[in-house]
């Protein structure tokens, strides 16, 4: 079923008028609900009209937006397959397959509405992978893509550090990146594309080399001040205090960073480290917090709701953020705009919001150098209360300057501006 919502909407005071396919839209939501919702939201605010094709799953929650009420030029329509094609779906489970029934779908729905009123272009933003066609690229507009990911993996040289599962799913993930060259509904994809954004360097060397003569780099996420990010960090209490926050998943790395606080509480006993999150590693992380003698030291919260988090993240001193493969890193970014330092490793989407003003990069090589780093790199922070200060300073300003989605939505328009020749 298609349903629509139609806000106020004056045509001629619009720039260009934009079909947004965003499978995952969603306020007040992480991840690519909330990677979906900026585009929309962002772009409507700039004075462009944006027709968003989503899940009809999404609608209660854009409904109670006020944004959808007062946004002249934003506008719905909600598409979900039939339940005897989805009861299957649960949670996770059958998500790839669903996803690419519905995009099939959804093609015939975005068919249907260029046929009664005037788009300028398509542009595709959630879900946006590597590993997954597209069909709308098929729809006879200029079609811009991304920014997409998938392209991100572990070093080979830390895997030997892994889980048995996570050294097979990444073997797994290896050998896939290297067949998507030879997918030919993937390069009908890129090949229809006329811009492509990757959210990393990694991601866009394993696009074919056709999609690469067209593509960028460009993370997925943004910071939006209206989040209420920007407070003031608190001064340091006794204790320092080192935060973890996301899934509790092997590609996350914390069994390197469970490794660097063990090291760095043989020197500074006044430390803490708080786990938040869930997920299947939680037994393994654990045990090995245990071993290491970390039980008075490490709190473990399961979760929290998003508000409640920004309004905690001041009383941190330091983010700890080990993720092997991470296309984006919204949780970092959220740090930044709060004013802590983050260590994280020079890879994917944390290595590209991270630099030397706000944070740590750490060298992902080998599991002994890796700790090494990211325990060097907690030290100097523990050590020198006034370079936390300093560098999460920086990181406000590079959040709320670099990564804003005002600066996002500038960039993209002046891609919308080459596509369309004006």
């Amino acid at each position: 079923m298609v349903l629509q919502i139609d806000c106020l909407s004056s045509p001629e005071e619009c720039k260009y008028s934009i079909l947004l396919s965003a499978y995952a839209c969603e306020p007040g939501l992480g991840s690519e609900a909330a990677v979906g919702w900026g585009w929309a939201v962002n772009l409507a605010q700039s004075a462009h009209h944006v027709h968003v094709l989503t899940r009809s799953s999404n609608r209660a929650r854009i409904e109670l937006s006020n944004l959808v009420h007062t946004c002249r030029n934003l506008q719905f329509t909600y598409f979900d397959l039939p339940p005897w094609m989805r009861f299957w779906k649960r949670g996770n489970r059958g998500v790839h397959l669903y996803y690419l029934l519905w995009q099939v779908g959804a093609y015939f729905v975005a068919r249907r509405l260029v046929r009664k009123r005037h788009f300028d272009l398509v542009h595709q933003v959630t879900y946006v992978t590597a590993r997954f066609p597209s069909l709308m690229g098929l729809l006879g507009l200029p079609f811009v893509y991304g920014p997409l990911a998938g392209g991100e993996y572990a070093p080979r040289a830390l895997w030997q550090g892994m889980e048995v599962s996570g050294v097979i799913k990444e073997s797994l993930r290896y050998v896939s990146m290297s067949l998507w060259r030879l997918s030919p509904l993937l390069n009908l994809t890129f090949f229809s594309a006329r811009r492509i954004f990757a959210t990393s360097n990694q991601t866009l060397h394993q696009l074919p080399k056709h999609a690469q003569r067209k593509a960028q780099v460009m993370l997925g996420i943004a910071w939006d001040s209206d989040d209420g990010g920007g407070t003031f960090r608190h001064a340091r209490s006794g204790t320092f205090e080192i935060l973890y926050a996301g899934h509790f998943v092997y590609l996350k790395g914390m069994e390197y960073g469970l490794e660097a606080v063990a090291r760095l509480l043989d020197e500074h006993p006044h430390i803490r480290l708080t786990m938040l999150g869930e997920g299947p590693s939680f037994t393994r992380w654990l045990k090995k917090s245990q071993s290491l003698g970390l039980d008075a030291n490490v709190r473990w919260i399961k979760s929290m709701p998003r508000d409640e988090f920004l309004r905690r993240l001041p009383f941190y001193d330091a983010l700890l953020f080990p993720s092997l493969h991470d296309s984006g890193g919204m949780v970092v970014l959220e740090a930044m705009a709060a004013g802590l330092p983050v260590v994280c490793l020079d890879l994917g989407g944390p290595g590209v919001l991270v630099d030397e003003t706000c944070g740590f990069k750490v060298t992902a090589a080998d599991p002994a150098a890796t700790v090494a780093g990211l325990h060097k790199a907690l030290q100097q922070l523990v050590a020198d209360e006034s370079l936390g200060v300093r560098l999460g300073n920086a990181g406000r300003r590079r959040a709320h300057e670099v990564f804003s989605w005002k600066g996002r939505v500038a960039r993209m328009l002046r891609c919308y501006k080459e596509v369309l020749g004006k």
